[in-house]
């Protein structure tokens, strides 16, 4: 697991915070810092044919409008434009056009784009829980908890959950998709519903009042890809209810876009585990 460090928050989103940063299983390490050019294109994990992912300079105000000037004059089609957690976008573009956008002013560094997949290690719900409240051993096979998480939202970045299990209550909200295959934030895989029954179920959960937010941007196999998940991060980081906490239970390479992504949400207050 890769700890990120946050800002202090109230009570209610610390405990949710340590508690989901007990459960949440996220298998990306943080990136070392590149060599050369910083707009080289890089690759990480299994690379998406002709699918790029473009950060530009801080300094560029107008960020769809830039996306979409450099995407259409190089040729390419846009996908996402990051405006929150980061300023950038992902687009497919002609590789010939690569080494034109890496000499922009505006641009900051390109990756190609890449899969990633769900982390699909699971413990024992009922060890885990008790597991949180208790240090010394031996167990004592109950979990005792303060806080249960009210007013304070979940954002789970995962495959969608199903809002119809009874565990949930209610409490799952509206979210976002970063996946178009017609099944918008609903869960077709099974992980993400898990997932966010680890953090907030009334069962087996951790915060058994927190508000449940599905951020989908991984398919019913279970894959996705970087530029998605950086999306599903941006839309958090420009909507997000505060007390929040977002988890990303998701296996592959490490990223330095995708960090670059997390520490901007951390910078709007959001903790991410």
């Amino acid at each position: 697991m890769t700890p990120f460090a946050t800002r202090p928050h109230s009570a209610p989103s610390l405990s949710l915070a340590a508690a989901a940063l007990a459960c949440a299983l996220v298998g990306l390490a943080p990136a070392h810092a590149q060599s050369g050019s910083a707009a080289r294109p890089t690759v990480v994990g299994k690379p998406i044919a002709g699918h790029y992912i473009v950060t530009l300079q801080p300094t560029v105000t107008d960020v769809a409008a830039e996306a979409r000037q450099l995407a259409q004059g190089a040729g390419g089609s846009l996908d996402h434009v990051y405006q929150h957690a980061l300023k950038g976008f992902s687009a497919r573009l002609p590789d010939a056009a690569i080494a034109a956008l890496r000499n922009n002013p505006n641009v900051l560094r390109i990756d190609q784009d890449a899969t990633l997949h769900i982390n699909a290690t699971q413990n024992s719900a009922a060890w885990g829980l008790d597991r949180i409240d208790q240090v010394d051993r031996p167990l004592s096979s109950t979990y005792e908890y303060k806080a249960t998480g009210l007013g304070v939202r979940a954002y789970v970045i995962d495959t969608g959950i199903r809002p119809s299990h009874v565990d949930f209550g209610g409490r799952v909200l509206s979210g976002y998709t970063a996946i178009h295959d017609g099944q918008g934030t609903a869960d077709c895989n099974g992980h993400g519903t898990h997932v966010a029954g680890t953090v907030g179920g009334a069962t087996w959960g951790v915060a058994k009042s927190v508000q449940l937010v599905p951020v989908r941007v991984l398919d019913c196999n279970g894959t996705g890809s970087y530029s998605g998940v950086i999306a599903g991060i941006d839309w958090v980081a420009g909507q997000a209810h505060r007390p929040a906490v977002a988890n990303l239970s998701l296996g592959g390479p490490a990223s330095s876009t995708l960090d670059a992504a997390v520490a901007g949400a951390i910078g709007k207050g959001i903790s991410m585990v």
